[in-house]
């Protein structure tokens, strides 16, 4: 690319009749446009969101870095070398290469300690990490048969994950339809879903949006409904009534009728006093309704009336 000097760059713009054209120009024959030091401390919101690459995500890794530097306008220096005559040139290179740098685990860092810019540390990633498209393809499509559902995780992260893998895919150019899809989400859940399995094929869902409404609606339904412990609902504790129904036992027999002198019942409910209670097949001759007729109850000689 032509490199023009400032004297050159104000004699094709016209000198300083036309500012804005002589910025342009000056932006399409440089490489690395940015004229100034890159402050990165305003950016340290964009710059905590680029995860640490330890060789495993390096897709992810590799989107975040270049999505932030774009933001911070110095992504040039990720494919070309700084001006060794710029200062400024020297220092956004640094500063791009320390960002990158600290975000690498120990293996990867060892890897790249020996580069001096950030082009050199790029290319040194990519040449073992960056996999062909065809790589990508068969490491995709062998992530995505063999997805389960894990215990510990949540049927919405399932579907993320899978969902995930999906759009992937498409932009592989791997298209497999969203029918293949929706039956690989049901192939993936554990034995605890066979009803809700069944359901779905029944209902002959074709759909993502309508195979996510389902499950994370059964998986709703499975937590706050029937199956679900009701809030403040009574414990039966075997003892406790055990121990209640003897209090009230005892409280029944200690009842005394001033009447009677008995404690078989009270006053209120004496039949000498209260005749409307009196049973109608009671017979007052009978000999067990005879006041001086007395029996043993639990070791207490009573009378009954």
């Amino acid at each position: 690319m032509t490199r023009y000097s400032r004297d050159e760059v104000n004699n094709i713009a016209g000198g300083n009749s036309q500012p804005e054209r002589r910025w342009e120009l000056t932006r399409s024959t440089t490489i690395h446009p940015l004229r100034k030091e890159v402050d990165t401390t305003k950016y340290n919101g964009g710059l905590n969101l680029i995860p640490e690459f330890d060789g495993t995500n390096w897709d992810t890794f590799k989107r975040k870095v270049e999505t932030q530097l774009i933001r911070m306008d110095i992504d040039s220096y990720l494919h070309h070398e700084p001006n060794a005559e710029s200062s400024t040139e020297r220092r956004n290179d640094r500063a791009a290469l320390a960002e990158i740098s600290m975000r690498l685990a120990q293996v990867q860092y060892k890897q790249v300690s020996h580069c001096a810019t950030t082009a050199q540390l790029w290319r040194t990633l990519q040449d073992p990490y960056d996999e062909t498209k065809e790589a990508k393809s068969g490491a995709l499509f062998i992530e995505f048969i063999e997805a389960q559902k894990q215990p510990s995780e949540t049927m919405k992260a399932y579907l993320d994950r899978l969902v995930s893998i999906y759009h992937d895919k498409i932009t592989l150019e791997i298209k497999i339809g969203e029918l293949a899809f929706c039956a690989k989400v049901l192939q993936g859940l554990p034995a605890e879903y066979n009803q809700v399995k069944a359901a779905a094929r029944a209902s002959q869902l074709g759909t993502i949006a309508s195979m996510t409404s389902l499950l994370l609606s059964t998986e709703r339904e499975h937590e706050h409904g029937k199956f679900a412990k009701i809030p403040n609902e009574p414990t039966i504790d075997l003892k406790t009534m055990k121990a209640q129904h003897k209090s009230k036992s005892y409280l029944r027999a200690k009842q005394y009728c001033k009447k009677c002198k008995t404690t078989s019942h009270d006053t209120d409910k004496c039949w000498v006093l209260n005749p409307h209670l009196r049973r109608k097949n009671h017979d007052e001759s009978s000999p067990k309704t005879n006041n001086a007729h007395r029996v043993k109850f639990n070791g207490f000689r009573i009378s009954r009336v």
